[in-house]
């Protein structure tokens, strides 16, 4: 409980609020749906992981998380059906989607070369199918706004490094993240390409709410 309380300090009593990303924890994760909120937390290094071992503490964080304006991911698991779950939601657009993450595999490297181990901006890149179902339209929404750095903070370097791309096959939306290389060629000029870095998400969409 006194860690509970020590992280409500931390994240709450200060001045200034450095992320409005949050991942909140509830209860007990396995190893396999662990591996995967390290591997979005690596997206977005700034957010804040919070994890509620009691009940009483998960509604107390998320009673107060609810009054900011955050994008705020839950991830919870089922023992008896062994099953993880994830909601996502932003309280400002009021809109929310679950989903369950169905593989998951580890990234290449600890940091993008680009920048050594700092954090800069992602570009996005969705397929024409997020453009045309209402559920994929409220997950780009939701999962941009989630990983996006945000622009006034210090730490936040001014450059594109990599890019975050999404796309829909076979009702499942997969998730691939690539490194932006830049090398001279021989007459000098730049020659941009993409090596893929991890990590890889393969996600199913359960409901939505616009």
């Amino acid at each position: 409980m006194q860690d509970f309380e020590k992280t409500i300090e931390f994240i709450f009593k200060k001045k200034r609020v450095t992320t409005n990303s949050f991942i909140i924890v509830s209860g007990f994760i396995p190893k396999s749906f662990r591996n995967f909120l390290v591997n979005i937390k690596t997206l977005n290094p700034l957010c804040k992981l919070i994890h509620c071992s009691k009940k009483e503490d998960f509604s107390d964080i998320e009673a107060i998380i609810n009054n900011l304006d955050s994008i705020i991911l839950v991830a919870s698991h089922n023992k008896s059906k062994n099953i993880s779950k994830i909601s996502l939601k932003y309280n400002r657009k009021k809109q929310s989607i679950k989903f369950s993450v169905l593989n998951s595999t580890h990234r290449s490297s600890g940091f993008f070369f680009g920048n050594s181990d700092e954090w800069s901006r992602p570009l996005f890149i969705f397929d024409s199918f997020f453009e045309k179902r209402p559920e994929l339209k409220t997950f780009k929404i939701l999962i941009s706004s989630f990983l996006s750095s945000k622009v006034n903070d210090l730490k936040i370097l001014p450059f594109y490094d990599h890019v975050i791309a999404f796309y829909y096959l076979n009702l499942k939306i997969v998730l691939r993240v690539y490194q932006i290389s830049i090398k001279k060629s021989k007459n000098l000029k730049d020659e941009f390409s993409l090596i893929e870095i991890g990590p890889r998400f393969k996600i199913r969409i359960d409901n939505h709410k616009i």
